[in-house]
């Protein structure tokens, strides 16, 4: 998820989310975000840092740990 705009890219490859990663700051989701998420509705982030302007993701797209 690109933290400026909050837009979310799927890469083919592990290498390229890697590059991408470290290249534009991206910040690597471990899962798309839930539809049906109440806390996001669907967006991925569930809003904006007042200092910075990046978007916070939300808990959907991160695994439970069990």
């Amino acid at each position: 998820m690109d933290p400026k705009t909050g837009e979310i890219k799927q890469f083919d490859t592990k290498e390229a989310m890697e590059e991408a990663v470290k290249k534009f700051g991206l910040i690597p989701l471990d899962m798309l975000p839930n539809f049906r998420c109440h806390h996001c509705h669907g967006r991925g982030y569930i809003g904006r840092d007042t200092i910075t302007g990046d978007f916070i993701p939300c808990n959907c797209t991160k695994k439970k740990e069990q």
